[in-house]
C-alpha cells in the first residue's frame, strides 16, 4: 500500500523541476496521509490518489510557470521523449556523414580535409537535431488534438510508474558530450591519415629520400575495424546520454567496447608486417644501426605501449564495476 503512495509521488515529481522535487515530495506525502484514515487500506489509498486526480495533471499545478509550445500536460514527457528521439538522430546524421566525408575521394590537403570532414559530421548532426524537433511536436501536437476530440482518457492506478532503483550511479552529461566531440575528432584525424593520407609519414634520409612508415599491403582492413569502433564509441556515448544512470547491460556494452578496443590497437600494432619492409633499412643506413638494433628498440616501444594501455584499460574497466557495485551496496 505505501509503495502505491511512494509510486504516485515519484509519478508527479519527476515531471518538476529538480530543484523543488524534494520540497514537493514531502508536502504531498504529508497531504495524502492526512486525508488517509488511522489504518488505510488499499482502498482508502486508491481512493485518495484518484481524488489527488492523474499524476500529470497535478504536476502541471505545481508548475513554477506555464510553458506552452506543447500543453502542459504533456510537456515534460515532449521534452523526455525530444531528447531521446534527437539522440537517435544525431547519431544517425553523424554517423552518415562520417562514413561519407572518410570514403569520399580526396581532392584537399589533409588539414582542409578533416576540417571539411568534421564540419559536415557536425552539420549532419545539426540537421538530425531540427529534424528530431519538428517531428516529436508534430507527434505530441497530434495527440492533444486527438484527445481534444474524445474524451479525456482517465488515468489507473496500475499505470503508475515503477520507482527508480535510488542506488543507480549517475552519468554525467558534460563528460559525455565531451568524449562524443573528442572520440569524434581524434578517430576521425586518424582514420583519416591511415586512409589517405599515410604516404606522408615517414623517414626522409640525409639524401632527402623519403621512405614511408606504414605498409599500405595491410592497412585497408584496420581503417574499417577503426570505423567499426568509433560508431560503438558513438553508440555508447549516446546511450549513456539516453539513459543518465549506469545499468548492468550498460556497464557490460561499455566493457565490451573497452575490450574491443584494447583487442583492436594490440592487433594493429603487434603486426609484423605493419611497418613497411624499408623503414627500418633507410633509418639505418643514416644512423649507423643495425637494422636488428632499430627493430628492437621498435619493439621495445611497442611493449612500453601495450603496457601502458593494458594498465589503463584494465583500470578503467575496474574502476567503473567498482563504483557500480559500491554503489549497489550503499543501496541495501
Amino acid at each position: 500500500m505505501k509503495d502505491l503512495i511512494e509510486r504516485y509521488i515519484y509519478a508527479v515529481v519527476r515531471r518538476l523541476p529538480e530543484a523543488s522535487q524534494e520540497e514537493i515530495k514531502e508536502e504531498l506525502k504529508a497531504n495524502i496521509y492526512d486525508m488517509l484514515p488511522g489504518n488505510p487500506t488499499e482502498e482508502h489509498i486508491t481512493k485518495v490518489l484518484y481524488d489527488l486526480g492523474s499524476p500529470r495533471d497535478l504536476a502541471v499545478k505545481y508548475q513554477a510557470k506555464e510553458r506552452y509550445l506543447v500543453s502542459p500536460r504533456y510537456y515534460d514527457d515532449y521534452i523526455h521523449s525530444l531528447k531521446i528521439v534527437s539522440m537517435i538522430f544525431v547519431l544517425i546524421s553523424m554517423v552518415s556523414g562520417l562514413i561519407e566525408g572518410i570514403l569520399a575521394p580526396v581532392e584537399t590537403e589533409i588539414f582542409e580535409h578533416i576540417v571539411s570532414i568534421i564540419a559536415s559530421t557536425f552539420a549532419e548532426a545539426f540537421q538530425g537535431l531540427f529534424g528530431a524537433f519538428a517531428i516529436v511536436t508534430l507527434v505530441f501536437w497530434g495527440i492533444e488534438q486527438a484527445q481534444l476530440k474524445t474524451s479525456r482518457c482517465e488515468w489507473k492506478v496500475s499505470d503508475l510508474p515503477e520507482l527508480p532503483k535510488q542506488n543507480a550511479l549517475k552519468i554525467s552529461r558534460t563528460e559525455t558530450i565531451f568524449e562524443i566531440v573528442f572520440e569524434t575528432v581524434f578517430s576521425v584525424i586518424f582514420i583519416m591519415i591511415l586512409s589517405h593520407y599515410h604516404t606522408w609519414i615517414g623517414y626522409y634520409s640525409e639524401a632527402n629520400v623519403f621512405t614511408p612508415f606504414f605498409n599500405p599491403d595491410v592497412l585497408g582492413t584496420f581503417v574499417l575495424l577503426f570505423i567499426v569502433s568509433l560508431l560503438s564509441a558513438l553508440c555508447l556515448s549516446v546511450l549513456k546520454l539516453i539513459k543518465g544512470r549506469w545499468s548492468s547491460n550498460l556497464a557490460i556494452f561499455s566493457t565490451l567496447y573497452d575490450l574491443f578496443s584494447f583487442g583492436l590497437l594490440i592487433f594493429f600494432l603487434t603486426q609484423s608486417n605493419f611497418v613497411h619492409p624499408d623503414f627500418f633499412q633507410a633509418i639505418s643506413l643514416d644512423s649507423g644501426l643495425s637494422v636488428a638494433e632499430i627493430a628492437s628498440g621498435y619493439e621495445t616501444a611497442i611493449r612500453v605501449i601495450i603496457i601502458i594501455v593494458t594498465i589503463t584499460t584494465i583500470l578503467s574497466i575496474s574502476t567503473l564495476w567498482y563504483k557500480i557495485i559500491k554503489a549497489k551496496h550503499k543501496g541495501r
